[in-house]
């Protein structure tokens, strides 16, 4: 009896033995398998990185893929051109680094991400609510970037006209097929900037004046050639929730009254603020009449 016990228990064990070796197996063939594939990411990776550093943007459908899947993922660990490489926000915001932006992807993965999300809807659900009537007007778009919020007013009133100014010829090349783009500093801005913004209705600006390094001078300017009737919305992150290295003003609700009160040049104004689940989706905004 005793014999027959063992052999039934070598048998088992021995089967057991069998299947975790198998099991071995399989496991490090999955494991070779990700180093493989990890091998792959690193030689992928390392080549945008090297096309980086040599301000060449020109990417395969498998590099672009790569980025877009690392973006969706973490967007703090993209690389960036070896020229966005600097903890100061200001020199980020320049327009050297600014135009770089824009030869890369990922520019358009944020504006599908933004779609998709619904960013926009709340900016244009403000700008509509406004007026009693949006249509045959001309709306302009200063620091447009993507196009994002453009192409989201462009889908719920499109019986209007919709205008963009950017400082990154990039941008302006790659938005020229959806919107009437304008390369232009609207700091100095040229006879043909000023003449749009004569004839424009509805002036909006999303999380762009955190960027300017003197927003005031570009709200004096916008102030200064607009047409009575035409009304100006700006759009700023809460500064107390707002962490971006990017950004280099970060106002408070307070602090928000104080500036737009400072810089609306004596014209009627109103605040609007702008709440959210999410702390960065939080907003100020300034509306100017």
């Amino acid at each position: 009896m005793r014999l027959f016990i063992f052999q039934i228990f070598q048998i088992f064990l021995n089967l057991f033995k069998k299947i975790i070796f198998r099991i071995d197996r399989f496991i490090q063939s999955k494991i070779d398998m990700l180093d493989k594939r990890n091998e792959k990411f690193n030689t992928t990776l390392n080549r945008i990185k090297r096309k980086f550093k040599n301000n060449n943007f020109k990417f395969t459908k498998k590099e672009i893929d790569l980025l877009e899947n690392l973006w969706n993922e973490n967007p703090n660990e993209c690389p960036y051109p070896s020229s966005f490489y600097c903890d100061n926000a200001i020199k980020f915001n320049r327009k050297k680094n600014n135009d770089l932006t824009y030869k890369i992807p990922y520019s358009d993965f944020y504006k599908k991400k933004q779609k998709a999300n619904g960013a926009y809807d709340d900016v244009v659900a403000i700008v509509s609510s406004f007026f009693n009537d949006i249509t045959k007007k001309n709306i302009l778009d200063v620091g447009f970037g993507s196009g994002a919020c453009l192409e989201v007013f462009m889908e719920k009133y499109p019986d209007n006209n919709f205008y963009g100014i950017e400082n990154s010829k990039s941008a302006v090349l790659k938005a020229q097929n959806n919107i009437n783009a304008f390369y232009g500093d609207l700091e100095k801005p040229s006879k043909v900037i000023i003449n749009l913004i004569k004839k424009t209705d509805i002036i909006i600006s999303t999380q762009t004046f955190e960027h300017m390094e003197r927003p005031e001078n570009i709200l004096h300017n916008l102030i200064l050639y607009k047409k009575n009737s035409c009304v100006i919305f700006i759009f700023v992150p809460d500064g107390r929730y707002d962490n971006s290295l990017q950004h280099i003003h970060f106002w408070s609700k307070e602090s928000w009254y104080l500036w737009i009160n400072k810089n609306s040049s004596n014209r009627n104004f109103k605040l609007v603020y702008m709440d959210s689940e999410n702390p960065s989706e939080k907003q100020h905004v300034g509306i100017i009449y």
